[in-house]
């Protein structure tokens, strides 16, 4: 099985645009709306060049898509998408555990993301990844909810494989 994870690149822009947009289609079905799902390339293109944004390649292509963002004085884990035949496999997983191992490799040693509060598959999903809820989170028209993780640390993870 071919999977890789590596930082996205302009020339793949109408690819990544296509996924997310696909990757949201069901989710917009079902009254789920993530602001993602509408962006325009432009804004895309804009997002790519700001944030830390990866792609997820199986067999050369591109099924989902994750990215770090800057926030203050936190690190913000979004616009986490696989496409819909490819969920279930494992390749969420994969992108969130990459994801949080970027942001530990630089130095942070606690990340953020917010999903839909109504999202029950989301939430589970991140609770089940050792996320919880962020205390006192403002969030917009109450319809989203903060959650954090702490990453474990060198040490800890040294500490652990020895077990």
């Amino acid at each position: 099985m071919s999977i890789s994870i590596q930082a996205a690149e302009e020339k793949d822009l109408a690819k990544i645009h296509r996924v997310i947009h696909l990757a949201h289609a069901k989710n917009r079905r079902n009254g789920y709306y993530f602001p993602i799902s509408r962006i325009s390339q432009r804004n895309l293109l804009l997002r790519m060049r700001r944030d830390q944004f990866y792609v997820l390649r199986y067999h050369d292509e591109i099924i989902g898509t994750v990215a770090l963002r800057r926030r203050n004085h936190s690190l913000e884990i979004c616009s986490l998408t696989v496409l819909d035949q490819y969920r279930g496999q494992g390749f969420g997983k994969k992108l969130l555990t990459f994801a949080e191992n970027k942001a530990k490799a630089s130095g942070w040693s606690r990340v953020m993301l917010q999903t839909l509060k109504q999202h029950a598959t989301l939430r589970a999903f991140y609770q089940r990844s050792g996320y919880r809820p962020l205390p006192g989170s403002r969030n917009r028209r109450g319809k989203w909810i903060a959650l954090y993780k702490t990453l474990p640390s060198a040490v800890s993870d040294s500490l652990e494989k020895m077990k």
